[in-house]
């Protein structure tokens, strides 16, 4: 590697979401169909992979982000959560 090269993942997404925990259990013990809605996706908040990765000055530059909830939300869904899938191949 260079002396001034990052190494980072093919690609890191996170995502944010509202998760119920309710039906997470259940899909960790077998539930039949548990596992189609236990988390209601808001918006993918930020994506790192060589393409879109902007280094200023020695630091990483990230667009800010702004997520709104929606009020009609289905109220099972309790929890703000945030997550990540990183590829590495």
């Amino acid at each position: 590697m260079e002396s001034n090269g990052i190494l980072i993942p093919q690609n890191v997404t996170v995502e944010i979401g509202l998760f119920d925990y309710k039906r997470d259990m259940e899909t960790m013990m077998g539930v039949e169909g548990a596992d189609k809605n236990y988390y209601y996706f808001l918006k993918k908040i930020f994506e790192l992979n060589k393409d879109v990765a902007v280094v200023e000055n020695k630091k990483t530059i990230f667009p800010k982000v702004e997520v709104e909830i929606p009020n009609d939300i289905d109220r099972r869904y309790k929890v703000l959560s945030l997550f990540t899938n990183i590829q590495v191949v």
